[in-house]
């Protein structure tokens, strides 16, 4: 199976692991919403409150969906749409502490978007310069 096909498919798992916390641990959102009207109403599991509940519920989903995005840009050769999903998540969380994107702004999914981000760049990078050093076909 060739590489940019494995990322796609590793992005899809990541998507659907996160959704699955949601639909199981969290509350009814938007996306859920399709879930009521196929008449599919999973119990939501209660979980004690503390650091790792909070991590589960709210900080883990989060960073399964940059993580999946990311793999996704992976394996486009556009270098443009790459920086974009870079950029898209930790925009959006800034846009929320101002107001402008609706939802909850949370430092700590900041922090987790810049350390995923952080390793996509290093990556990238890491994969450039190993092309840059295959000999010219």
């Amino acid at each position: 199976m060739k590489r940019d096909c494995k990322l796609r498919l590793a992005s899809v798992y990541m998507l659907l692991l996160g959704a699955c916390i949601y639909v199981l641990f969290r509350e009814p959102v938007i996306f859920t919403e399709p879930l009521k009207h196929l008449g599919i109403h999973p119990p939501i599991i209660s979980l004690t409150n503390g650091l790792w509940s909070y991590i589960l519920k709210f900080v883990l989903p989060d960073a399964l969906w940059v993580t999946a995005l990311l793999l996704y840009a992976s394996s486009l050769k556009l270098r443009a749409i790459r920086i974009l999903a870079l950029l898209m998540a930790p925009l959006f969380e800034v846009g929320q502490l101002f107001g402008l994107v609706e939802g909850y702004f949370d430092f700590i999914d900041l922090i987790v978007y810049i350390i995923i981000t952080t390793f996509f760049i290093l990556q990238w990078k890491r994969k450039e310069k190993s092309l840059q050093r295959l000999p010219n076909s």
